[in-house]
């Protein structure tokens, strides 16, 4: 289950439209609910709100963060490495 402190963290990363992205993950990746056909965003969301338990859905929303984090420090590199050569050509 996500605790409080871990919603807190994750609110402040993830975008506004995670549930969607989290739950096209996993239906792509052919994992399934227990009750339902499919994962849809009222299960992401019920599940990041401490309302509902499934490993999987918990696991992909960590997965997700770590891709945005991921591209967050790619983007950040990228953008020293063109500070550093802008500041070298003055």
């Amino acid at each position: 289950m996500i605790t409080k402190n871990q919603y807190n963290a994750l609110k402040s990363i993830l975008p506004d439209e995670f549930a969607k992205d989290v739950s096209v993950r996993l239906n792509k990746n052919g994992i399934s609910p227990k009750r339902a056909p499919v994962y849809n965003s009222n299960i992401i969301r019920k599940v990041f709100r401490g309302l509902q338990e499934d490993i999987n859905v918990e696991l992909e929303i960590f997965r997700y963060r770590d891709a945005i984090l991921n591209k967050r420090l790619e983007l950040d590199t990228l953008r020293n490495i063109r500070n550093q050569k802008s500041n070298s050509e003055e």
